[in-house]
C-alpha cells in the first residue's frame, strides 16, 4: 500500500519512491485475463495545505496481456507517467493513495492490446486476413508486389459498400 503520514511531510514537500507488490495491486477479478507480472515501482512528491494532502508523480507495473488478434499473451509496461491526485483529509494521520494509483493505472491500459505494441514483432494476427470480397481467409503474403505486406486494410470493406441512392 502506498500511504502516507501526513505529520511527516514538512512544508516544502516530501519526496517518495518505493515498491510494492504488484500480484492483487490492480485488485481485478481472477478471471480478467490482465495479471501483473512483478511489483509496482513509483516516484511521487508529495505536499499538504491546511485540509488535503497533494501527490504527483509517476508509477509503473509490467503487466501480462492478451493481444486481441493471435490471443497470445505477452508483458506491457504499465505506466503512469502523470500521476496527480488531491485528497481531503478529516483529522486523518494518514492517507492511503493506493486507490488513487490504482485508478490511474486501470485507465492507462490498453482498450486493444497487441503483442507488436513496441514494434520489435510481428503478430502472428497479421499473417492472415479475411478478404472483403468473400469473407474467405487468405495469407498476407498473396500481395502482387510478394511482399509479404497485407495486401488490404480493414476499411476496404466499407470501401466496397454499395449504398442505394433513393
Amino acid at each position: 500500500m502506498i500511504r502516507v503520514h501526513v505529520r511527516q511531510i514538512p512544508p516544502e514537500g516530501l519526496h517518495i519512491e518505493g515498491e510494492e507488490p504488484g500480484e492483487n495491486f490492480l485488485d481485478l477479478p481472477p478471471t480478467d485475463p490482465v495479471r501483473a507480472v512483478g511489483p509496482v515501482t513509483y516516484a511521487l512528491d508529495v505536499g499538504t495545505d491546511q485540509h488535503a494532502i497533494w501527490a504527483t508523480g509517476t508509477a509503473a507495473l509490467d503487466v501480462e496481456l492478451e493481444c486481441v488478434r493471435c490471443l497470445e499473451k505477452f508483458t506491457y509496461p504499465l505506466e503512469a507517467p502523470e500521476f496527480a491526485a488531491h485528497v481531503d483529509l478529516e483529522d486523518q494521520e494518514t492517507a492511503d493513495l493506493t486507490p488513487l494509483v490504482r485508478e490511474d493505472m486501470i485507465l492507462a491500459l490498453p482498450a486493444h492490446p497487441h503483442c507488436d505494441w513496441a514494434g520489435d514483432k510481428v503478430c502472428a494476427g497479421l499473417a492472415r486476413t479475411a478478404s472483403p470480397a468473400n469473407g474467405e481467409v487468405v495469407p498476407a503474403t498473396d500481395g502482387a508486389d510478394g511482399s509479404g505486406q497485407l495486401t488490404h486494410h480493414a476499411w476496404d470493406a466499407l470501401s466496397q459498400l454499395k449504398l442505394r441512392q433513393d
